[in-house]
Parts: C-alpha cells; structure tokens; sequence
C-alpha cells in the first residue's frame, strides 16, 4: 500500500486522537505513506506517539504560524503515489474501504475521484453520545457523464463534500498549484477551498460514491447552514468581490487549458455550477429542508436503522469504535 496511496494528516494539538487514529491503522498492519503536518505547539510529545511517529511508511513534518490551506498544500508536495487523500486527526478513514477506492479507479479510467458513506459520532463527557449517517444526501452519487456542465450541476445540486475523497494524486497537484496562484489560501472561510477542489476534480473527470463506509467523523453534524451560506456570502457580497474574482478566473483558465474551449465558454460552465450550489443546495439549507432530512437521518441512526450493507461493515465501524472508547478511558486516567 504504501506505493499506491498517500495520506495527508494534518494535525494541531490533538496529539490524542492523532494516537488514535495511528493506532486504528496499525492495527489491522495498514502502512501507505502518511504525511503528518503538525502546527501544533512544541510541546513534547508522549512516548508512545513518539514511537509511532518513527515507523518507516509515517513522515513527519512541523509547521509554524501557516493557515491551513497552505500547509495541505505543503503537503501535497510529498505525494509519491499514484494516489492521495486528506484525513484529519479526529477522523477514521477505513483502509479497507480505501482499498476499494483504489481498485474503483485502476478499473474506471475516467473518474478521478472516489469515497464512500459517511458516519459522524459525538463524544460528550468522555463518552460515545451519539452515532448517525451524514451527508446523506450524497449516498450512492454518481457523477457520470462525460458533458462537464452536466457533471457540475449534478454535483452542485446535492453538495456531498469531496475534500476527503481519494483522488489521483495529479488531481491534488493540479489543485495545489491552482489555488496557489489564485492567491485563495488564506481565506475567511476554508469551505470556499473545498468547493475549489471539488471543482478541479469535476473538471479533470466523473466522481463516484460507492456503497461502504468510508470515514467517521468527530463531531460533524449532517449539514452546517453557517458553512454554506458563508460560502455563498464571498461569492456574491461586493466586500469579496477581489477574492470572488480570482476563484471564478482561475476555475476558468483550467477549463480552458483542459479543454482547449473559448474562455466565455468555460466561465459558463463555471457558473452553471455556482448556480446549482446557490439556487439548488443553498435555498435548501435556508428553508430547513436540509434540516429537517438530517433529524430524520439522526433518528434512524439512533434507531440502529440498516444503514451497513454487510458484515464487514459493522465489524469496520466496531473497531473504530473500539479506539474511540479506549482513548476517551485513556484521557480520563489520572
């Protein structure tokens, strides 16, 4: 594995759930590159962190006073394999369902992007409170036509976030370098860089969401109407007209290079998936009914609603579990 695939860890001051997470990979002997990126403070680690921070496939690299965007892009820089992704240090990404990405896109040529289901649990007062599905309204998406207009509308339409997706390691490149020159990797709201990337995936190829769990994350509810409207604020509000400009200029200028059309051209199929993202998905977020999906998801989740396709499932989502609950006995050791 640790030919094919590449993850990037950024990392600040959670060196327990960095542990953690390490941990979970280790056990079950799963060794791709890992990239660590910590601008977290200096303080000395624990031992045991120490150890595993010295394994031959884990590459450490300390950062100080960078945003984040920058330091991912810093870290894309040490991609050596044919494929990558992100993963934060409070997330499970499940190498098996990694596994499967990969062989998705050796055999499916024209996608260059991948992931699976999502969970989201919560810790309250050291202790697993509540586990549900989120982006939900991404499950089984297939985004498979070879019109890139048809591809951006379909996406945008629905938003299921592909920041941690698995992708071909050019794609990231790609994104680095663009977002580099826009000037965007300072930005008031880091969401607007994930839609960044989900663009330059789109643009490169077709994106696919299989039917297995993927990642679990730490407290991430199924939908964030602050996070989107954000969005929607710097691409229309005259205050960011500067940054708006930039981000819909540099989207352009890869359609053109990618696709050898007229620039007028490539700034509408730009808007036709700006337009899906703020008259689709962002009057959803705003009316509620986004909302009131999720609670519902919430519930069934609660519930212990089927949401696992097979046994492998389970028992993957039983051993994240297992280094959930054994970390938050560790924190509450005197």
């Amino acid at each position: 594995m640790k030919k094919h695939l590449t993850i990037i860890l950024p990392t600040y001051n959670r060196d327990s759930k960095l542990y953690r997470l390490l941990r979970y990979f280790d056990s079950v002997n799963f060794n791709p590159k890992i990239v660590i990126l910590d601008s977290g403070s200096s303080q000395e680690k624990k031992a045991e962190l120490r150890i595993l921070l010295k394994s031959d496939n884990i590459h450490y690299y300390k950062f100080e006073n960078i945003p984040p965007m920058d330091k991912l892009c810093q870290g894309i820089n040490y991609i050596t394999t044919p494929y990558a992704t992100f993963c934060a240090d409070d997330d499970f990404i499940s190498p098996s369902a990694l596994t499967k990405c990969i062989e998705f896109l050796e055999t499916n040529t024209e996608y260059y992007s991948v992931q699976g289901k999502y969970m989201a649990f919560w810790v309250k007062n050291k202790h697993l409170a509540r586990v549900h599905p989120t982006y939900y309204q991404g499950k089984d998406l297939d985004i498979d036509s070879f019109d890139l207009s048809n591809r951006l509308k379909k996406y945008f339409s629905l938003y299921t976030p592909i920041f941690y997706t698995l992708c071909r390691a050019e794609l990231l490149k790609v994104f680095s370098e663009k977002i580099r020159a826009a000037e965007l990797l300072s930005l008031p709201v880091i969401n607007l860089s994930e839609i960044f990337l989900a663009f330059i995936a789109l643009i490169w190829g077709k994106h696919k969401v299989l039917p297995n769990l993927y990642c679990a994350r730490e407290g991430l509810m199924p939908y964030v109407p602050s996070k989107a409207l954000s969005v929607a604020m710097l691409l229309q509000h005259s205050e960011y007209s500067d940054v708006a400009s930039r981000f819909y200029s540099t989207l352009e200028s890869v359609i053109v290079e990618k696709y050898s059309i007229p620039r007028s051209k490539a700034r509408l199929q730009v808007l036709a998936g700006i337009d899906a993202y703020l008259n689709s998905y962002i009057p959803k977020v705003k009316s509620g009914i986004i909302k009131r999906d999720a609670s519902r998801e919430m519930v069934k989740g609660q519930l212990g609603y089927p949401y696992y396709n097979n046994t492998e499932e389970i028992r993957e989502w039983e051993r994240m579990k297992f280094f959930i609950t054994n970390s938050l006995l560790s924190e509450s050791e005197p």
